[in-house]
């Protein structure tokens, strides 16, 4: 979309408000820019994002299990990161949220 955008900047048509500022693209070319760009991603990032956050086409439950092994790889590979020793473990971090404490400020 930037680069459409960016496109329109530079190459696209010059039409002006009568305070002299440069009038905003029509819908028509917003939506085109929109469309086009959907259509320069590839089907297979589609499907792989949908069922990487649990949406499946398949009503059956089939897929499930591969979406649950694709979850405990993420964690596998979450934990196999931070494997430092000086990260704080940042869900014990917010969870020990004091209540009782004044909020200074930044």
């Amino acid at each position: 979309m930037r680069v459409k955008w960016n496109n329109w900047m530079i190459d696209g048509p010059r039409h002006f408000t009568r305070m002299g500022n440069r009038k905003s693209p029509s819908k028509t070319d917003i939506l085109k820019w929109l469309r086009d760009s959907w259509d320069d991603i590839p089907g297979d990032i589609v499907i792989r994002s949908f069922r990487k956050v649990g949406i499946s086409l398949a009503m059956d439950d089939t897929e499930d299990k591969e979406m649950a092994s694709n979850d405990s790889d993420d964690a596998a590979s979450a934990s196999s990161s931070s494997e430092s020793g000086s990260d704080v473990d940042l869900d014990e971090l917010f969870r020990n949220d004091p209540e009782d404490e004044e909020f200074l400020g930044f």
